[in-house]
């Protein structure tokens, strides 16, 4: 967190999650610690094995299977070292997510996680959409919210450093920012909040002389032992939760939300974590803007035999897996309305997709700028997945909307009593990549 890294001089060029030796040792040192620690009655052992861990030079340089396998037998052995210790309470896994959504290095529920700090500053360069003006800009509050719910969809989670990079600013932007964003996270279902750090960091040394930034991110002000101007605002939150003052969220009624999917594969398999967390993101930004709750659906939310498909689900642009194409076509025969943003010929190859969405793919079509006309508004769009424009030809959808020169673009098929519509142009890429701001999104 801080660029300090403490490796032995044994560990050489060694990568801690590529190399056989390092993986070894690392189990090892993981069983070996949580035999000590078992050795204490009553103490819950606590593990975190990926605070930023997607954003280390170690994790950076190895494939994505290695650091999935690393923290895989790095949890295993902290556990299996605590049990054989003689210590019969549980191990607390913890990891944390920065940037993005998710770890871009693996899959959430990929490995076993107690609990999920997650991290989004409100900086441009760290964020997957870069179309706001500041921290106060509306789309901006509602990023780390979004991350939150996602996160929540897999378990427990742990708001943390959501604006401590940025208490050089304004002091009103982060008043702003903070009682506009809190809330909006508590009610997607954080567990909890930390602010990073308490007090400003007076060490001087390493790794702190790395990163001068972090000695003025303390909650205190060291020179005066006072709150920081401008982040107040957190401490009242925390107050009045505290306290119970704020109320405990309620999910929308039955029926009344809109869904929007998060695939299974978001990091991996054709997705990436930055473009998954993008595309999501301003699909929930413009759903809140426009009054409508929102669910984060993942496949285990789509059972035919829970009432979920009385709400419609939205899939923006991913590419879909065979582990999740088969759940969607389950929800539509169940009923379910699923509107799916970009084609890609790719999904043909999972049986089933063709009939799912009742097109064939064809030729590529060069014009990417097109005009569709739907309900009496134009529509402009020029992204694609992949970049590539393909034609498609019904084989059970019908056309419900044309680009300017009579191109099917939006078709609807019926999946026994639910439908499934297709929209061929990317709207998540098409609004991201515009530089559409204010009150042209």
């Amino acid at each position: 967190m801080s660029s300090g890294y403490f490796w032995p001089s044994w560990k050489g060029s060694a990568n801690l999650f590529a190399s056989q030796m390092m993986q070894n040792r690392s189990v090892e040192y993981a069983y070996s610690m949580a035999q000590v620690a078992g050795r204490h009655p009553g103490a819950i052992l606590c593990l975190e094995y990926g605070n930023e861990l997607d954003v280390t030079t170690e994790a950076a340089n190895a494939p994505e299977e290695a650091v999935e396998q690393w923290a895989r037998m790095v949890t295993d052995a902290y556990k299996r070292g605590f049990k054989d210790s003689g210590n019969a309470l549980p191990v607390l896994v913890i990891t944390g997510t920065d940037r993005a959504v998710c770890h871009d290095k693996f899959n959430l529920g990929r490995v076993d996680v107690d609990l999920t700090s997650v991290h989004g500053y409100p900086v441009k360069d760290w964020q997957p959409i870069k179309d706001w003006t500041d921290m106060t800009d509306p789309l901006a509050l509602h990023l780390l919210p979004f991350y939150t719910a996602v996160t929540r969809s897999y378990g427990p989670v742990m708001v943390q450093e959501f604006s401590t990079i940025y208490t050089s600013s304004p002091p009103a932007d982060q008043d702003t920012y903070l009682r506009g964003m809190l809330p909006l996270a508590w009610h997607e279902g954080s567990n909890g909040f930390m602010w990073w750090c308490l007090r400003d960091i007076s060490w001087r040394g390493y790794p702190y002389n790395n990163n001068p930034i972090e000695w003025h991110l303390g909650l205190i002000q060291a020179s005066n032992d006072t709150v920081r101007p401008g982040l107040e605002a957190y401490v009242d939150f925390a107050r009045n939760l505290s306290r119970g003052s704020i109320a405990v969220p309620t999910p929308p009624a039955q029926g009344s939300a809109v869904r929007i999917f998060w695939p299974t594969m978001y990091a991996s398999e054709g997705n990436d974590a930055a473009d998954s967390a993008r595309r999501g993101a301003i699909l929930y930004y413009l759903l809140h803007v426009a009054d409508m709750p929102t669910r984060i659906a993942r496949v285990s939310d789509l059972s035919p035999f829970v009432p979920s498909y009385a709400e419609p689900l939205i899939v923006p642009c991913y590419n879909l897996t065979a582990q999740d194409i088969p759940k969607l076509i389950s929800f539509a025969k169940a009923g379910g309305h699923v509107i799916l943003s970009g084609l890609a010929p790719l999904q043909w190859k999972v049986p089933g997709f063709a009939e799912f969405v009742g097109l064939q793919p064809g030729v590529i079509n060069k014009d990417m700028n097109i005009t569709v006309e739907l309900d009496g508004h134009a529509f402009s769009f020029h992204a694609y997945p992949d970049d590539t424009r393909y034609d498609y030809t019904p084989s059970g959808a019908r056309v419900i909307a044309a680009d300017q020169r009579g191109q099917g673009c939006v078709f609807v098929n019926s999946v026994g009593p639910g439908k499934v519509i297709a929209v061929v142009p990317s709207v998540e890429d098409t609004i991201t990549s515009g530089n559409l701001l204010g009150r042209e999104r």
